[in-house]
């Protein structure tokens, strides 16, 4: 017959011991005991979404930490009014939400039980909250360069715009070669719109790629924007080359004919000559898809001097490149 003494006290359970008690006993009475007395086994945590975080998922994860012998969980999701929104049970250490549609700006708080075989007392985690934001609003913006750009200057600015649902603490701009190696990175302020590139030295005909990463505060992640890249090209290729009249030369007749060469980088999806006199006022334009074209404009005057250039009208994102400016001075036939 077992003999021995049991004797619970606020520091937990002592046994007098007349005999050895098995570990089968001693396991039987001490959960026995917990029980009766309402001790809570196998604590456990939240993971995320992080408690005050913001999330722009339609569906965020909920995920926590596993409670030792626990046969289930049972996640109750609220609004700030108490209202119950969602619940879930799973045998899972994490869900999916699938509950109503979550309501941009609205705050929510979210909650995980543990649950144990009885006669052990469930263990609830503390509530978090966080607060539904629009996606795309922790995330910067691309402006410029546009994707798919042509780029001539070795020191192209880089331009974004900020993060609309947070300011974030700060930006970080990576430049990258088309096979994904960082060649340069820089860490401006969260408020910055803007950097200029100071790395290594571009090469003409190489494409690389550029992106914006929002550091913010913690408890929320750092987000990245879209990937954009660029070509860079040396000037030449994306200019138009004048031909004729050649420049400070004289013209006799009253319809010259203006020609240039296209740009070596590629054709343009058109060409726009511009005419003006000496003040800088312009006379006559046309647009063409031709290398060559005839001046239709206000009559040329004798003795004055003029301007003409070519801007060759690349395909968007592509910006339209101007030639050098010639002149040429209206004689007597």
């Amino acid at each position: 017959m077992l003999q021995g003494v049991v004797q619970l006290t606020k520091g937990g359970l002592q046994f007098a011991m007349r005999r050895n008690l098995t570990k089968a006993v001693l396991l039987a009475v001490s959960v026995a005991i917990a029980a009766g007395c309402g001790v809570q086994l196998g604590g456990f945590r939240l993971v995320s979404p992080h408690d005050g975080s913001l999330v722009a998922v339609a569906q965020p994860r909920f995920v926590w930490m596993a409670a030792p012998n626990a046969v289930g969980y049972t996640l109750i999701m609220r609004n700030t009014g108490g209202s119950l929104v969602w619940q879930a049970t799973t045998t899972a250490t994490e869900v999916l939400y699938d509950g109503p549609v979550l309501a941009n700006g609205a705050v929510y708080q979210w909650q995980v039980t543990a649950n144990f075989t009885p006669p052990v007392q469930p263990t609830t985690s503390p509530w978090w909250t966080f607060t539904k934001v629009a996606a795309g609003v922790m995330e910067p913006t691309l402006v410029s360069p546009p994707d798919s750009t042509w780029i001539a200057t070795g020191t192209p600015t880089f331009n974004w715009q900020p993060p609309a649902g947070a300011t974030p603490l700060q930006s970080k701009v990576e430049v990258r070669t088309s096979s994904g190696g960082l060649i340069w990175d820089t860490v401006a302020a969260g408020t910055a719109t803007s950097a200029t590139y100071d790395g290594p030295v571009l090469m003409n005909g190489a494409t690389y790629s550029w992106l914006v990463v929002a550091v913010h505060a913690p408890p929320n992640p750092s987000t990245r924007s879209a990937e954009w890249t660029f070509t860079k090209v040396a000037v030449g290729p994306m200019q138009p080359t004048l031909v004729s009249p050649e420049d400070r030369a004289t013209v006799a007749t009253a319809t010259p004919t203006f020609t240039w060469q296209p740009p070596a980088g590629g054709a343009p999806a058109q060409y726009k000559l511009e005419v003006r006199n000496s003040a800088g006022a312009l006379i006559w334009d046309v647009a063409t898809a031709s290398t060559s074209a005839t001046y239709a404009g206000a009559p040329l005057v004798n003795g004055r001097t003029y301007s003409w250039l070519v801007i060759a009208v690349h395909v968007p994102p592509n910006p339209p490149v101007q030639s050098l400016v010639w002149t040429f001075t209206k004689v007597e036939p």
